[in-house]
């Protein structure tokens, strides 16, 4: 995700919705992987904002996105380090 998510940022200092299309679409089906309802509707938002080229949505919902990615990424790490520290 976080390669997906530069490469979200860089597309959008470039305006470049095509590629931000791309990359939200594919953090949309990463976020899937995880269950993780609030950071897909947001990846989901952000791949609707590229695809009718709405620069000031799509500005403000990677900020949004963002939050939702280190969310996922803390609870990704704990649950990692409960689970290191439940084996013998």
């Amino acid at each position: 995700a976080p390669t997906l998510l530069a490469e979200a940022h860089t597309a959008t200092d470039a305006q470049d919705m095509p590629t931000l299309k791309r990359a939200a679409h594919t953090l949309c089906g990463a976020m899937r992987h995880f269950g993780e309802i609030h950071g897909r509707t947001t990846a989901a938002e952000l791949e609707t904002a590229a695809r009718n080229a709405d620069f000031y949505a799509t500005t403000n919902t990677i900020r949004q996105l963002d939050m939702d990615v280190a969310q996922l990424s803390t609870a990704l790490t704990a649950f990692v380090g409960s689970q290191a520290s439940d084996e013998p």
